[in-house]
C-alpha cells in the first residue's frame, strides 16, 4: 500500500530533541539499541532544545 515507515534514527533523533525520556527509553531498549549505534546514526552535538521540550510536554 505504499505506507512510508519512518527510518529509526529519525525516530530516536526526535526523541532526544524533545527530551521524551520515557518512550525514548523504550526505543532504546525493544530495539537493543547499542552506544556504537547512536555514535554512528544520531546527531548528539545539535542545538539543545530542552527549554523547548519543557514548554511541549
Amino acid at each position: 500500500m505504499d505506507i512510508p515507515y519512518p527510518k529509526l534514527h529519525l525516530f530516536v533523533q526526535s526523541r532526544i530533541d524533545t527530551c521524551d525520556d520515557v518512550n525514548l527509553a523504550d526505543v532504546i531498549d525493544g530495539m537493543d539499541l547499542s552506544e556504537d549505534w547512536g555514535a554512528d546514526n544520531l546527531d548528539l552535538n545539535d542545538a539543545d532544545d530542552s527549554c523547548w521540550a519543557e514548554w511541549t510536554n
